[in-house]
């Protein structure tokens, strides 16, 4: 579950015009990091947060300095997001 939530929310935003920085979600259907998570979620009709992937995205943005998923998602690259959702795939895939 938390795999499959990682990998549908990173290629929500794997196309950098699908991107967006400092909201969630846009009216054209852009999306942050944790707005791709939501929108994973909501894609395969989970209710409420999916505490799994969130943990594995956090513990790769702090790993990267940052105390939470926004503030990575808002002051990095695309390339740089889209990486950290490959490092919590990676990670999801090992535990």
């Amino acid at each position: 579950m938390t795999l499959q939530v990682l990998t549908i929310g990173r290629a929500l935003i794997e196309d950098r015009k699908d991107w967006v920085q400092r909201r969630y979600e846009t009216r054209d259907g852009r999306r942050c990091a944790v707005g791709a998570l939501r929108g994973a979620a909501r894609l395969m009709n989970l209710h409420g947060p999916q505490p799994g992937a969130n943990t594995i995205l956090l513990s790769v943005a702090m790993s990267r300095g940052f105390n939470d998923i926004e503030s990575m998602n808002d002051n990095s690259s695309h390339r740089q997001v889209v990486s950290a959702f490959d490092e919590a795939i990676t990670r999801a895939r090992q535990s």
